[in-house]
């Protein structure tokens, strides 16, 4: 329906939009809009309005406003409803359905929503119940190359193969051959995600070869491996799961009072929803955009960070003066909105933004080289929360190549990685990322303990005019390392960060990678988990100033400055770049209380308070209780007679942070911001998932390529000179396995080629790094030596550095087996050639150890209670030295070792 000019206000044509009138469709609205005089408004009447594919808007749809007709929820719905649920016979809440488009080919989806939740894709370990983890890399042993001859596959294996333990073999052997090209593997790389297609599963070898982005070697920038694994029948196991194969069977274990003869049941069909360019002077107000479809490809996905391949349910390029006004958008399997290149003067203010499968709001490409980037958008009063539901590595608020952006007021919680990104350019150079604004935002609940390198605040670049200001950014928990809460990342300068508060972080409340010309002044900054300020590189400019600060920390948990004197020493002065002040950074009147009111004996493990303030730094600090109303219940303001005044602080409104009262839904608006940052088990759900227990269970070596090894933890140390650390074939261990333990005959062992005019006598070597502190360790290997290649092997504590302590340690030479200190005790006669297994076993702390020597003959030796070197008390590394001056070599097999 058409209304004429005058029955519309301010005297726009109105055309009405309903589900069950003459324009029934939101692209009938559009095309009706277009042959009307500008400007008109569609009132849009409540109900469901089905979309397969997105509203495709160019400049004839200018001077439109799209608003829903009064008291109405109109949703435009990018997904399909399905119903059909019956219950399977024989089981209390399983229920199933029929697809027939899918069994037909010509539908399939990877996201489900049950009574408007999301449900969760059958997935192992199931959600909230941590990780599998591999072992090591796979090699060309196991997985040949499809083309012979194929020199690039086993660098390729690095990337998409890994070999696992006997126990997660038994869950993904549940399989069916039917099932695998479906099932998906998910495996979290420090600050970025990727999904993976599993090609193959080899049972025996307990290896699994994937097809996936071949961005991240696996277990290099992630050692512990994790990963879970979704998308088979088997994996159905818990209330709010569900399945579906190719045959069109869709199977949902229904939650504790779900009825799903009763329930809205809805799959994603559109893969976008709104696709716009060139648009000018267009309003949403009121509307509703829902469910998103997006599938997986046949080669997985990935990116490396920031999901920022991954595109948004409602894009926009070239438009000017967007506005979305009290809209929702949510059940996306993207980002929700993103202005991509050459928007102006968007608005969007008092909108839902939540359930996302990546991140919220973006302004700007990622692209090198973008033209026409967007600017001055304004992001205001939005409440953007839970996101990354299938892609963890999305930015809440992310800012690519955008400048004059402002983002004021929003409650961004509940996202696996960064709060808010601004910036795209990795190290000094021109970036076209200035003048963003970042104020009074509330920024909560990120990490989880999923991702790393992360934090609330993360600047890229040079960013001008650039201003961080009356943010409350809190409960921020990486994996391994980051969870910072304001991150000035690589080459990050000019950015203002002052007025904010911050507190409770896993790691540093404030950390700059590098960068200059930084700012941090008139924070707040309370309880980083290990330390509260943090700098990384040390450079000759000045790369920031930190002052009137209230800095607090229990210094019984973690430091005030992180890591150690590098990092905070100033840069000489004859190496310091033209024109750069006296000091590389600056730190002044700030206030300092360590809840215990004694400062730490030395800060950055090097300077006591007071030699560090005659070096300049901290020139007007104190040392002082700040006064604050109730600092365990983190209520940080001052009360009166605070000494922060004595440092220039200038207190601010700390309630002011977050969604606004003065919108159109008042304060059920910021009650509703709240009730979605309220994580009463945080401590425990957002504490990483454990590392599990390094070991080495039996390595034989004979599914490994003839190349340097790829175990968990090593470090193999070779000249180049001829010397090499190898699997070979030219000998194998006849000693036999352990029981149990997979059988088949010895083909292969590690080899320490040695070599002739090594700068070291101790290279070749080999090192495992277990890091176990306590327990009884086992270690065990078969040895056989050539003529003319002493060797030994040890266990120490710690690492590196000339004063590590011994535990047990053999060695070889001459034929003869010793062990002990100074290698004086002989264990037996071992000629060349020869092989002999060596058993040992240690009660860390005990300063004792055990050990069992089998020679391939079947002689055994048996000493108990040898002694260990003083002051061993940890077994930090295990290692295995060619001590050969010739072209000679050391064979190792079978190795073994594990901590009880």
């Amino acid at each position: 329906m058409i209304l004429s000019a005058g029955m519309g206000s301010l005297g726009a044509a109105e055309i009405v939009l309903s589900v069950d009138g003459d324009i029934k469709t939101p692209e009938a609205a559009r095309d009706a809009a277009r042959a009307a005089t500008k400007p008109v408004k569609v009132i849009v009447q409540g109900g469901r309005y089905e979309m397969t594919g997105p509203l495709v808007l160019g400049a004839d749809d200018s001077g439109v406003t799209w608003e829903a007709a009064a008291d109405a929820k109109p949703v435009f719905s990018g997904g399909k409803k399905i119903g059909g649920w019956t219950k399977v016979e024989g089981t209390e809440n399983l229920w199933k359905t029929e697809v027939p488009e899918v069994r037909d080919g010509k539908w399939y989806f990877q996201q489900l929503w049950v009574n408007d939740q999301r449900a969760t894709r059958a997935r192992t370990p199931n959600a909230g119940k941590g990780f599998l983890h591999m072992r090591s890399q796979a090699s060309s042993e196991i997985f040949p190359a499809e083309k012979p001859g194929d020199e690039k596959w086993d660098l390729a294996l690095k990337y998409s193969s890994f070999v696992t333990d006997r126990e997660t073999m038994d869950l993904l052997k549940q399989v069916k051959d039917e099932e695998l090209s479906d099932v998906s593997i998910t495996i979290p790389h420090t600050w970025d995600v990727h999904h993976y297609r599993v090609s193959k599963i080899d049972l025996g070898a307990q290896a699994v070869l994937m097809k996936g982005p071949k961005i991240r070697e696996l277990l290099t920038y992630e050692p512990d491996g994790r990963f879970f694994v979704e998308n088979y029948r088997a994996a159905l196991d818990v209330p709010g799961e569900w399945f579906m194969n190719r045959k069109g069977e869709l199977f949902y274990l229904a939650l504790p009072g779900e009825d799903m003869a009763k329930a809205e049941v809805v799959a994603p069909v559109a893969e976008m929803l709104v696709k716009a360019a060139g648009v000018k002077d267009l309003t949403f107000k009121g509307i509703a955009f829902e469910h998103q479809q997006w599938v997986m490809g046949p080669d997985g996905f990935g990116i490396s960070q920031a999901a920022q391949t991954m595109g948004a349910a409602l894009e926009f390029d070239d438009s000017e003066r967007i506005t979305f006004d009290q809209c929702e958008i949510s059940h996306v399997a993207g980002y929700a909105l993103w202005f991509h290149q050459g928007c102006r003067e968007a608005l969007v203010q008092h909108c839902h933004i939540h359930d996302l499968g990546a991140g919220g709001v973006r302004m700007g490409a990622t692209s090198k080289g973008a033209q026409n980037p967007t600017s001055f958008v304004t992001l205001d009063n939005n409440i953007i929360q839970h996101g990354g539901r299938m892609f963890p590595d999305a930015v809440g608020v992310f800012i690519g190549h955008s400048s004059d952006n402002r983002v004021t007021h929003n409650d961004i919680g509940d996202f696996y990685y960064t709060g808010i990104s601004a910036g795209w350019h990795w190290g000094y150079g021109e970036t076209v990322s200035h003048r963003n604004l970042m104020e009074n935002n509330h920024i909560h609940h990120l990490g989880w303990g999923f991702t790393s390198d992360m934090g609330g605040f993360y600047g890229l670049g040079a960013a001008f005019g650039t201003v961080v200001r009356g943010n409350h950014i809190h409960h921020v928990s990486s994996y391994r390392y980051g969870g910072w809460g304001l991150y000035t990342d690589e080459g990050s300068a000019g950015v203002v960060m002052e007025n904010n508060l911050v507190h409770d972080t896993s790691e540093s409340l404030f950390h700059q990678h590098y960068g200059y010309y930084n700012t941090v002044r008139n924070n707040i900054l309370a309880f980083g988990g290990k330390a509260q300020l943090q700098r990384s590189r040390n450079e000759a400019r000045l790369s920031f100033i930190v002052e009137r600060n209230i800095i607090v920390w229990d210094p019984t948990k973690s430091e005030l400055l992180h890591a150690a004197k590098y990092n905070w020493d100033f840069v000489e002065l004859e190496k310091r770049n033209k024109g750069e002040p006296a000091q590389s950074y600056i730190m002044r009147n700030n206030l300092y209380w360590p809840v215990t009111g004694k400062m730490p004996e030395l800060l950055a493990k090097t300077w006591t308070w007071d030699e560090w303030r005659k070096t300049g730094r901290d020139a007007g600090s104190v040392v002082a209780d700040p006064l604050f109303e109730n600092i365990e219940k983190r209520d940080f303001r001052l009360k009166e007679g605070s000494p922060a005044s004595k440092i220039g602080f200038k207190p601010w409104d700390l309630t002011v942070a977050g969604v606004r009262n003065d919108g159109p839904r008042g304060k059920e608006w910021r009650a509703k911001a709240l009730k979605g940052a309220q994580y009463p088990n945080w401590e425990v759900e957002a504490k990483p998932w454990p590392s599990p227990p390094y070991e080495v269970k039996l390595e034989t070596f004979e599914y490994r390529s003839k190349l340097p090894p790829s175990l968990l933890k090593q470090r193999t140390h070779v000249e180049d000179k001829g010397d090499a650390i190898v699997v070979t074939d030219e000998a194998a261990s006849p000693i036999a396995l352990p029981e149990g333990a997979p059988g088949g005959k010895a083909k292969r062992s590690l080899k320490l080629q040695d070599a002739e005019g090594l700068t070291q006598s101790y290279n070749p070597h080999y090192q495992l790094m277990p890091e176990y502190e306590a327990g009884t360790v086992t270690w065990s290997f078969d040895v056989m030596a050539k003529e003319d290649a002493p060797w030994y092997a040890e266990m120490r504590s710690p690492t590196e550095g000339p004063d590590y302590k011994v535990g047990p340690r053999l060695s070889w030479k001459n034929g003869k087996l010793m062990a002990g200190l100074g290698d004086k005790l002989k264990v037996l006669d071992l000629p060349a050639g020869k092989w002999a297994r060596i058993e040992t076993t240690a009660v860390l702390g005990s300063g004792k150890w055990d050990l069992v020597v089998t020679a391939e003959d079947g002689t055994k030796v048996i000493h108990e209670g040898l002694a260990a070197q003083e002051g061993w008390a940890v077994a930090n590394v295990v290692l295995w030295s060619s001590m050969g001056t010739t072209n000679t070599a050391v064979y190792l097999d079978n190795l073994r070792l594990f901590r009880k």
